[in-house]
């Protein structure tokens, strides 16, 4: 299998996961994620439904960082952007069907926040290009030359403000992955890096 096939299956297996990942947390009921959240404000804001503003956003981003960081925007944003939703819609009745009670919805945000920020530390480590907010993470951190726990943590942060004050769902979910996500995705971008300088 060439280096390049290789990197795409990284993308769609990473993807795939942050789908899933998302049905778990959206199974939990303990609150949006940072940028869902957003999102959300953001909808209210503007008048449009959840997944217009998430679409807005991520085609605001894209199209900046196009011309600000090229690098940045490949044929990963674009299956990543496809993939997850579609991923998200296809696990979300499996994982619906799971019993209400309050030990499963905890297990099943754990489980989420951990599939979500492995899902996305798999497929950025493909380096064909990432979708939306976790581009932007990328460029910050090569800007700045912070690893990317912390700045993920910070955007997070102010995502969660802004959408907060513009009348998001704000819940224990919400401050858990908030602090958990970019410490997962540095963890896992590492140990990606490591197995492919040891297969090169």
């Amino acid at each position: 299998m060439t280096k390049r096939m290789w990197d795409f299956l990284l993308v769609v297996a990473g993807s795939i996961i942050m789908g899933c990942g998302i049905a778990f947390e959206a199974k939990s009921n303990f609150g949006l994620d940072a940028l869902s959240l957003f999102n959300e404000g953001m909808g209210k804001l503007f008048g449009v439904p959840l997944g217009t503003a998430s679409q807005i956003f991520v085609v605001t981003i894209i199209v900046i960082l196009f011309f600000i960081d090229r690098k940045r925007v490949g044929i990963g944003s674009v299956v990543n952007g496809v993939l997850v939703g579609a991923s998200a819609n296809f696990f979300m009745p499996l994982v619906s069907q799971l019993d209400d009670n309050t030990l499963l919805k905890v297990l099943a945000l754990i489980i989420g926040i951990l599939l979500v920020s492995v899902g996305i530390g798999v497929y950025v480590s493909a380096g064909l290009g990432e979708g939306g907010v976790d581009a932007w993470m990328m460029f910050v951190s090569d800007k700045l030359k912070k690893e990317v726990r912390f700045v993920r943590i910070a955007m997070d942060g102010f995502l969660i403000v802004i959408g907060a004050l513009l009348g998001g769902s704000i819940g224990l979910g919400t401050l858990i992955s908030m602090l958990l996500y970019g410490p997962i995705i540095q963890f896992t971008l590492n140990t990606m890096n490591r197995l492919r300088e040891r297969n090169n």
